[in-house]
């Protein structure tokens, strides 16, 4: 920017120069001796001495680079080329100030999604347990109709907004899967706060028939149980999911004695069931 205003002030300086140079030739023209000839005065000795007094101030009437400063139209050149200069400057110094503002937007900006992934809410697993009822302790009565009950728990800070969840037994590798349901509209858990929920809320699906019973207790297959749930937040973020399997190892009339493992846990049982499906 600074090179164009140089090059710009060399123009003006050449442009204006030019009509600041006297006339020499009209300034010859209007000299008292021509206009003596033009009376038909003859000149005498006192022409001479006037021409010799003129010659000597001659060199001196020669405008130096200097005599085009006083004309008005360069006054104006040198201020119009100052405020180019601090146009030039503040523009510079704008551009800077909006660089400097951007950044701390941006830096704003991560901070407060930094606070806030801090803040969202994350939900986990709690508790879980297969229920034996009384009465309900025989193999062949928990497993025609086994019903699990779980704990949500809201680990973040701020409120978890429930949407939808889908829970099912399976005992099949390609077990057919429920509708979601949705939860009661501002159905929520606080920070901290945990949700219960049971057999009448999970809606598992289909049970067991008799053949499926006698394989899941000679352990030719194994007992899972799926679930899953969306949520949101109060900040407008994108709609989270936790899901989670757990599968019955090994079965006791005592809930707190049954061997449950997640599915990492009990790779090695479900794939001895996969062996017994096919027998």
């Amino acid at each position: 920017m600074l090179k164009r205003l140089a090059i710009l002030a060399i123009a003006a300086f050449t442009v204006i120069s030019v009509p600041g140079q006297p006339n020499k030739a009209a300034n010859t023209n209007l000299h008292p001796t021509n206009r003596e000839n033009a009376a038909g005065v003859e000149p005498a000795s006192e022409q001479q001495n006037e021409a010799a007094a003129y010659k000597g101030k001659s060199g001196s009437n020669t405008p130096g680079w200097y005599k085009a400063l006083e004309t008005p139209d360069w006054w104006l050149v040198i201020l119009g080329f100052g405020t180019l200069v601090v146009v030039g400057c503040q523009t510079r110094i704008l551009a800077s100030s909006v660089k400097a503002a951007q950044t701390a937007a941006d830096a704003a900006k991560e901070s407060a999604l930094a606070a806030m992934g801090i803040s969202v809410p994350w939900l986990g697993l709690c508790e879980f347990s297969f229920v034996v009822d009384k009465g309900r302790e025989n193999p062949i009565l928990f497993y025609g109709y086994p019903f699990p009950t779980l704990v949500l728990k809201n680990f973040g800070q701020s409120p978890a907004l429930l949407k939808q969840y889908g829970a099912y037994l399976r005992w099949d590798h390609d077990p057919e899967i429920p509708e979601a349901r949705t939860f009661d509209e501002g159905t929520i858990i606080e920070p901290g706060g945990a949700l219960r929920m049971e057999q009448y809320q999970l809606s598992i699906g289909l049970l067991p028939d008799e053949r499926i019973v006698s394989d899941l207790i000679t352990g030719k297959r194994i007992l899972g149980f799926s679930f899953w749930v969306t949520y949101g937040d109060v900040f407008g973020s994108p709609i989270k999911r936790f899901e989670f399997e757990r599968y019955l190892i090994e079965y006791d009339p005592d809930p707190s004695k049954m061997a449950v493992a997640d599915r990492e846990n009990a790779r090695d049982f479900i794939e001895e069931s996969k062996e017994g499906e096919g027998e």
